[in-house]
């Protein structure tokens, strides 16, 4: 399975102090040449992100649509829970509607008009895993000739109760990003410009560490790989640690394992990323892309 294209919004909270959230209807209608009505923020950043994945070129026939989030519309749903059981009113069918955060897969197939498979992933742990291996089952099957992925992360204010709902703490800067990648087998007239070469979710880290390693000694000699490796792993007994180039531990932010992603899709510094990510107490997920052509 092969990346063939990326796209990223994303924006640094820098009003704090305000207690507010920057607007983005104005920046959507813009994005999209025509305003869009009764979305939600969450839903807002999704097509932010997403839009600039078509680019100048349509979305092949037969695209799906994989998205993930921890939290998903955080802002509207504390709304709407506020207004129920502080003011004892009742949420409005929009704001009910947007609770249930695949609402915002829908505004994606709409306005990228994209009409296959549509899946949303709730998941704190792994979910770039979760979402790559969904598209590689429906690749694989034949179920769709590609498929859409993202995570979007969305800030609710107030920001200090966000902060310590993710655990994020001061001086580290809050952001809500949007990042996605078009995934597919091979693409007509398109090069990609990476490919996933392991995606292991859920087992221990030795055996994790031996995975990995093999993956690796199977690709050519040319590596030059960046690790972003959970703090703990790091700390664990294993030696896979000691034998690669460690760039720095997880900032403890809810989509770093997507920035990650596309951050190092655009850099020339190195041609093989690997990720390592736990998914509970004894267990951890792995994923290696390359930008290298395979033996």
């Amino acid at each position: 399975m092969k990346i063939f294209r990326i796209s990223q919004y994303k924006h640094a909270i820098t009003s704090e102090s305000e207690g507010q959230l920057p607007l983005l209807k104005e920046a959507v209608k813009e994005r999209l040449g025509r305003n869009i009505r009764r979305i939600d923020r969450f839903t807002q950043l999704s097509l932010m992100g997403a839009s600039d994945c078509r680019g100048d070129l349509s979305f092949p026939i037969n695209t799906g649509i994989v998205m993930a989030s921890y939290f998903g519309s955080l802002n509207n749903t504390f709304n709407v829970l506020s207004s129920m059981f502080q003011c004892s009113s009742r949420p409005s069918p929009y704001e009910f509607i947007h609770t249930v955060s695949n609402a915002a897969s829908y505004y994606l197939a709409r306005e990228l008009e994209l009409t296959s498979h549509n899946l949303f992933i709730s998941q704190q742990h792994a979910a770039l895993q979760a979402c790559l291996k969904l598209a590689e089952i429906d690749l694989d099957c034949l179920n769709v000739n590609a498929v859409l992925i993202g995570q979007v992360s969305e800030v609710a204010t107030p920001f200090d109760v966000y902060r310590e709902r993710v655990n994020i703490k001061l001086p580290h800067v809050l952001h809500e990003s949007s990042n996605w990648f078009l995934l597919a087998n091979e693409l007509k007239n398109e090069k990609s410009v990476a490919s996933i070469v392991l995606n292991i979710e859920g087992t221990d880290a030795q055996v994790l560490s031996v995975q990995i390693k093999n993956a690796l000694n199977e690709m050519s000699k040319k590596q030059n790989v960046i690790a972003r490796l959970d703090e703990a792993f790091c700390s664990s007994k294993n030696d896979l640690v000691d034998c690669i180039n460690v760039n720095q531990p997880w900032v403890n932010s809810l989509e770093s394992s997507s920035e990650a992603l596309f951050d190092f899709l655009q850099s020339d510094e190195f041609n093989v990323l690997l990720m390592v990510e736990r998914v509970n107490r004894y267990k951890w997920s792995a994923l290696v892309i390359s930008k290298l052509e395979l033996d």
